[in-house]
């Protein structure tokens, strides 16, 4: 969570696009006082976010602690035009067929102003393709997954009604190595155990990674921030008017 400035959606109405079970939601309401809420199409990640934190269960909407997560497609989402301040969309963009689709109903549903926080894993790492291979073979990836380069990200972002003010690339070893644990947990235990007891290393190694490697080697990022902020357009959308907004 250290990836974004909590004092950029301190007490705004927030939508989590993508949610699994809420845990973003529910730390964006209790650390930066948001109005959060959270997204999913799946309804088994919104129960097991429930598993966790109890709370009533009402048709396709579910109580997470203390946020309110929904069930429902980012592609079609269930909220009027202009009725949030702010979206986060973490380690989803890659997993999603209509990419174009969520990101116009995401500024759809985001007021004049309003910014988009999206993170995900950089599709031009040096490492990818090995990365994909074994996601793949070993099931640690699904068959939807396709991460993209920043640099489409960005494109794809400003011709779909955004304006991307800030653009931060980090390392982030850690979770390369977690990946790696995860991926030798399925055959050697202890080489796992290795790997996860290097992480408190490489957390302390991540921050001057990306301050002196990455400025020279961005295709070391493993992942992306970009911080989009709703443009403002003359009349409704296509979208806007189909959905009343």
């Amino acid at each position: 969570m250290a990836l974004v400035d909590l004092d950029e959606i301190r007490g705004l109405r927030l939508l989590d696009l993508g949610c699994g079970d809420g845990r973003h939601a529910s730390y964006f309401q209790e650390k930066a006082e948001c109005l959060a809420i959270g997204v999913d199409v799946s309804l088994g990640h919104l129960r097991r976010g429930v598993a966790k934190s109890p709370r009533t269960v009402c048709g396709e909407d579910i109580e997470v602690a203390g946020g309110r997560t929904v069930q429902a497609a980012i592609e079609v989402l269930p909220f009027r035009s202009s009725s949030f301040d702010a979206a986060w969309l973490s380690q989803v963009f890659h997993h999603l067929s209509s990419p174009v689709d969520a990101l116009q109903e995401a500024r759809r549903v985001l007021r004049d102003g309003g910014k988009l926080f999206l993170v995900d894993p950089n599709g031009g790492h040096i490492s990818r393709p090995i990365v994909n291979w074994v996601g793949r073979r070993t099931r640690l990836m699904s068959p939807d997954e396709s991460a993209m380069d920043p640099d489409r990200i960005v494109q794809l972002l400003e011709e779909n009604g955004f304006q991307v003010r800030r653009r931060c690339d980090h390392t982030l070893l850690s979770d390369f190595i977690l990946y790696c644990a995860e991926v030798l947990a399925l055959g050697s235990s202890r080489a796992a155990k290795g790997l996860l007891l290097m992480l408190h290393l490489t957390v302390k190694v991540d921050a001057l990674a990306d301050r002196f490697l990455l400025p020279r080697f961005p295709r070391w990022a493993w992942k992306s921030l970009l911080v989009a902020e709703k443009s403002p357009q003359r009349g409704p959308s296509s979208r806007e008017e189909a959905r009343g907004g």
